[in-house]
């Protein structure tokens, strides 16, 4: 054994006996005993040291959190991260001292990221936005993984990364990739709009010297449904094309599929066909349906490129499971069940030595000005987020096929349309209304429309008018455009709110909602986006007087 020190003891006269021997044995026992407990109690302490050095030596903030979900450690970049200080974290609920929630994440629209570590014992990423308490808005990184002890989850360990700036960066490449994609089918899109004024002027033109009321009612429904897909084209593009973070919600893949290509074909042209092939169960994600649309068309743009003669593009849903086995064969993935969408075109082909750069930010084969290169690495950025993956198969000269994993999500979905009548049945409301609007033509259409339903309605093209009419005038509610010259909608709002008057207002815009907020910094309720059918806006008010 190792001698952990040499005890000396002398005695003046004679030699030690029995029992003094036996003694100082026992004497040289304890003292051993004890200096191993202070080399045991000194490696300790030196552990937890370098233990805690590293905790919080970490770039990332750290939590440690138990089974009733209390965080028990934390480092000092986590309470910097969140914005606050150690006693308002440690011993708190963790969604409490994260997001101030008074219930458990799992009660809200989205998982408990740390419930699913103590159920599967599997390992969790999760982006999330937080509100600090100086007013900044912080995109962070999640991370959650199982601490074992006798085969049992016992606690989860939490990383936490400040990804603000790189998520912005991020955004900024996004938006530069949706403005190429935007470019590349902008013909295809005026091709629709001139195809849909065509219809209009056609059908308006036979109405005018028709006779036969029948046909006249065929002609004015056949407008109305013109003017809705023209609607819906304004709509999908400024969704698209506005700088946004992620909206996260639930997508049902086979209707999302379906309903997009329309938008793909636009992309690629009359030479190639796009075929989808849908799976014959619901396929449900949690996704910002934004960024999936932006991986369809990054993808479509990039297969067209490789078929400069035309060639197919197949786009297939599908339903897997992702298990051991699965992750040694294919190197990636992690256990569950996911929905994949392949995506193969019959192009030139990938070549291997390139093969494994093409997810890599700029890279690319094209000649200068005819991509960015970011094409792939945006969807490679937007797949992960969405906690996916993406594998890549090609051979040159025989086309290429990706392959996407996004998890699939078990919540019951209603897929049904709601059913809107198309009858407008006429009332008479008898409510006074103010309605403001610097366009002639839909001030007097709007105008109209409100006095077949028995309101009376004062009109005027500007602010300064329509705030001495709230004062002259007992309103019940008043209708407004948002962006005129001069003062807006919102000005006439903020004056007659600061009268202290409560009339109900509703908005009127070509431009979405969020759009708005981001223009004008307020968030208003009771928009409507332009066009507006008279059934939308009548229900509207109905609504707001309870009437």
């Amino acid at each position: 054994e190792k001698t952990d020190g040499i005890l000396l003891i002398f005695k003046k006269e004679g030699d030690f006996d029995y029992q003094e021997i036996n003694l100082m044995e026992e004497l040289a026992s304890d003292i051993t005993f004890a200096i191993k407990n202070i080399n045991i109690a000194n490696k300790k302490r030196r552990t937890e040291e370098l233990i805690s050095a590293i905790f919080e030596g970490m770039g990332e903030g750290l939590a440690l959190i138990d089974r009733d979900l209390n965080i028990i450690m934390i480092n000092k970049r986590y309470a910097e991260i969140i914005g606050k200080n150690k006693d308002e974290i440690l011993n708190r609920k963790c969604y409490e001292a994260l997001f101030d929630y008074s219930s458990s994440c799992i009660l809200k629209k989205e998982y408990c990221s740390i419930e699913e570590v103590f159920h599967n014992g599997k390992e969790r990423t999760k982006i999330t936005e937080l509100n600090t308490r100086k007013g900044e808005v912080k995109t962070l990184n999640l991370k959650f993984f199982p601490l074992m002890r006798d085969n049992r989850v016992q606690y989860v360990i939490e990383i936490v990364t400040d990804i603000t700036e790189l998520k912005k960066l991020e955004a900024q490449y996004l938006h530069a990739q949706k403005l190429e994609s935007l470019g590349r089918f902008s013909a295809g899109i005026a091709h629709d709009f001139n195809n849909i004024l065509t219809g209009i002027v056609g059908f308006a033109t036979l109405s005018l010297s028709e006779n036969d009321s029948d046909k006249l009612y065929s002609n004015l429904n056949n407008i109305i449904n013109l003017t809705n897909k023209a609607a819906l084209l304004t709509k999908s593009l400024l969704t698209f094309s506005r700088k946004t973070t992620p909206v996260f919600d639930y997508i049902e893949m086979n209707k999302f599929l379906s309903e997009k290509i329309k938008i793909l074909n636009r992309i690629v042209g009359e030479d190639i066909v796009i075929e989808i092939k849908t799976y014959e169960k619901p396929l449900l994600v949690f996704a910002d349906p934004i960024q999936i649309e932006q991986v369809l068309m990054n993808l479509t743009t990039n297969s067209k490129d490789a078929m400069p003669k035309g060639g197919n593009i197949k786009i297939e849903l599908n339903q897997t499971k992702i298990d051991n086995n699965f992750i040694n064969f294919h190197k990636y993935g992690r256990p569950g069940d996911y929905v994949t969408l392949t995506f193969s075109d019959t192009g030139t082909g990938i070549p291997k030595e390139i093969i494994d750069k093409i997810f890599e930010p700029f890279f690319t084969t094209k000649e200068v000005g005819k991509g960015s290169g970011l094409g792939l690495s945006v969807v490679y950025g937007i797949i992960k987020n969405h906690d996916g993956f993406i594998n890549v198969y090609s051979e040159e000269g025989m086309g290429t096929t990706f392959k996407i994993y996004l998890p699939l999500v078990d919540k019951i979905l209603d897929t049904k349309d709601k059913e809107i009548s198309p009858e407008l049945i006429k009332e008479n409301l008898k409510i006074k209304a103010l309605l403001v609007d610097d366009n002639s033509d839909v001030r007097e259409t709007l105008k109209r429309i409100l006095e077949s339903f028995g309101i009376e309605v004062l009109a005027t093209d500007n602010v300064d008018n329509a705030l001495k009419v709230c004062e002259k005038y007992s309103l019940d509610i008043v209708i407004t455009d948002i962006i005129m010259p001069g003062k807006n909608g919102i000005d006439l709002f903020l004056e007659v709110r600061k009268q202290n008057s409560r009339i109900p207002f509703i908005f009127l815009s070509g431009y979405p909602p969020v759009l708005l907020t981001d223009k004008y910094g307020i968030e208003l309720e009771n928009v409507l986006v332009k066009p507006i059918t008279p059934i939308t806006l009548i229900e509207k008010i109905k609504k707001l007087l309870n009437i």
